[in-house]
């Protein structure tokens, strides 16, 4: 084995028995049988998550698009599916998320711009402008505007897709600082936009509308501590009671506990 690299499982499973590398795989050993002994387990059976990807493929969903929204490669996508026999939890938890619908893109290739719209407005609510999210998105900037202003009635399926993964990455992340995200957050208000609270799973629906709450906080996070939902669950509170306790609105509380029992569902 090449003697410049770094001491690691991975290095010890590919034939390196170095101290380094034997340290190493026991420190992982050691870490995953404490791990397991508190119930905790990194990997899943993938049977569940292979169904949900079979579903999502007579959808007429192609791996590249389910990779794309779930934020995974498109190979771990067709692996799952042709041999693969476990997969890491939170890879099983982000395709979960996928919602089983037709697949947003058209013959054509383009789509609806409701959700499109509705995510980029939700998203400079809380302090994202079109103009920082273009790059991110490989947009002109004048397009992202012209989407969220809802000038844009049609964008192309990819476009809907990425923005689909990119949404939810940043709703994972804390919100921006800085004086973009306040002149961002300021024009939404001036707009009426809604923030990502507003919408939920029915933010592609274009008859949904918003559900609103006056006293809901702009700028939250609409994740939470999943484990500490689940032990507040436990100790029998109900969805609006950890809101509460964890300061969040109790939609958020409600999409955390389903994610919960579907990671249950695949573990058991």
């Amino acid at each position: 084995m090449n003697a410049e690299h770094t001491p690691s499982p991975s290095e010890y499973k590919r034939g390196c028995r170095c101290d380094g590398c034997r340290a190493a795989l026991g420190r992982y050993q050691k870490s995953l049988r404490f791990d397991h002994a508190r119930g905790i387990y990194r990997t899943v059976d993938a049977t569940q998550v292979r169904v949900h990807i079979q579903r999502l493929v007579a959808l007429n969903w192609t791996h590249t698009q389910i990779g794309l929204v779930a934020d995974v490669p498109e190979s771990t996508v067709t692996s799952i599916l042709s041999r693969q026999k476990r997969v890491g939890v939170a890879t099983a938890r982000a395709i979960f998320e996928v919602r089983l619908r037709r697949c947003p893109v058209t013959s054509d290739g383009w789509t609806d711009a409701t959700g499109s719209r509705r995510r980029l407005q939700a998203l400079a609510v809380i302090g994202h402008s079109p103009n920082a999210l273009a790059p991110l998105l490989g947009l002109d900037a004048g397009w992202v505007y012209r989407i969220a202003d809802g000038t844009a009635t049609r964008v192309s399926g990819q476009t809907a897709l990425r923005l689909t993964a990119l949404y939810r990455q940043l709703l994972q992340r804390p919100a921006p600082t800085g004086h973009g995200p306040v002149r961002a957050r300021k024009r939404a208000a001036a707009l009426g936009w809604h923030g990502p609270l507003a919408w939920g799973s029915d933010i592609d629906d274009p008859r949904c509308e918003p559900e609103i709450d006056d006293t809901e906080p702009r700028g939250i996070r609409e994740r939470v501590d999943e484990t500490e939902v689940a032990r507040l669950a436990d100790d029998g509170l109900s969805d609006e009671e950890i809101a509460a306790e964890l300061g969040c609105h109790p939609r958020t509380i409600s999409r955390a506990r389903a994610r919960l029992r579907a990671a249950e569902e695949v573990a058991a």
